[in-house]
């Protein structure tokens, strides 16, 4: 069954390195509507996934999977700028509908998912239960891992952005340039040759992992930032209204 006056157990979808992404919580009340805007994993990419699963282990594989589809159309544009809008319905009838829109091209996409498509048992689903409780530590483990590595890989990818900008190639020398190239080249190398992890990793060597990617985006941050800082070298300019500095755009 997949849901009564409560979700037996977390409703969600696959998101990039094969984490779930909740968006009904086990024991959130129906019937109940959960919106959340999503976006492209990669450049130029023109469809997304959607596919969801049932369960409350952060890793997919390790939960039920109950039906899928593809969002198209989407305009090829750089990583980031598409905006999704995702939404999960359990309706009165324990019915749940996902949809998906693209903001930009309002191309939708969307699937039901009825009681019979999950069919779990009482038994089941109170198995699945007592594996994420027996398997909490080293599944926030793996997950921290998961988002650490994310951390570095977001900031190499938005460095290489930013130097492919006029702006910075104007402000920056052959050599500066060279080097930045060199370290981002050489970072991302790094990144691929620690995506996934051992499958069935303890917890030290995890930790071990998460680590080791804050020492590297410590590292990187430490090289790159006094580089491209070089960007914004102070000018003179009238100071009487500084106080207006302190707030972000």
């Amino acid at each position: 069954m997949l849901v009564l006056d409560v979700a037996p157990l977390s409703l969600g979808l696959e998101v990039t390195g094969g984490m779930m992404l909740t968006f009904v919580k086990r024991n959130d009340k129906i019937p109940l509507r959960v919106t959340k805007t999503l976006t492209t994993e990669d450049d130029y990419q023109t469809s997304v996934p959607i596919t969801v699963y049932q369960g409350e282990r952060p890793k997919v594989r390790d939960n039920v999977k109950l039906g899928h589809f593809d969002l198209g159309g989407i305009l090829p544009v750089k990583r980031g700028i598409p905006q999704i809008d995702v939404t999960f319905e359990v309706d009165e009838d324990s019915i749940l509908h996902v949809s998906a829109i693209d903001t930009g091209t309002k191309n939708t996409g969307s699937i039901t998912i009825t009681a019979e498509t999950s069919n779990l048992s009482a038994d089941q689903i109170e198995k699945m239960i007592e594996e994420s409780e027996r398997f909490a530590e080293s599944d926030k483990a793996w997950k921290d891992r998961q988002e650490k590595h994310q951390d570095v890989e977001h900031y190499v990818y938005e460095m290489k952005h930013a130097l492919d900008t006029q702006a910075v190639q104007d402000a920056l020398g052959g050599i500066d340039k060279n080097k930045l190239n060199r370290i981002l080249n050489q970072a991302a190398d790094w990144l691929e040759e620690n995506k996934s992890g051992k499958t069935n990793a303890e917890v030290a060597e995890l930790e071990a992992d998460i680590k080791a990617f804050e020492e590297k985006l410590e590292e990187l941050k430490k090289t790159i930032d006094p580089i491209l800082g070089k960007v914004y070298q102070p000018t003179e300019r009238d100071t009487s209204d500084d106080e207006d500095m302190h707030e972000e755009l």
